[in-house]
């Protein structure tokens, strides 16, 4: 439906990079660490619900890259912008 072009083009969105799991600086900061590699196959996850980057937010643990963690793809800035209409009779986004 072209929304999310829109959304790009307005800066409603950013095209980006950014963490979906929190880096420990260790591995010993995980706190399943102690649940590995388990035994006779099973592993034991104690941890509840302070799961990956819950458990570091809540513990105020320091990271070595956070959840969300990262940068932008991009950088612009608009000038001189000109506007016109161009008359679309299908209404659609993206197809006129």
């Amino acid at each position: 439906s072209g929304s999310a072009m829109v959304d790009l083009v307005f800066g409603v969105a950013s095209p980006c990079g950014k963490l979906a799991e929190t880096f420990p600086i260790t591995e010993q900061d995980v706190p399943s660490n102690t649940n590995f590699p388990g035994t006779e196959g099973q592993v034991q996850y104690r941890e509840g619900l302070n799961v990956g980057y819950r458990y570091f937010n809540t513990a105020k643990a320091p990271v070595r890259f956070p959840f969300g963690h990262g940068l932008t793809y991009t950088s612009f800035e608009y000038s001189q912008l000109k506007v016109s209409h161009v008359p679309n009779n299908n209404n659609n986004i993206g197809n006129g």
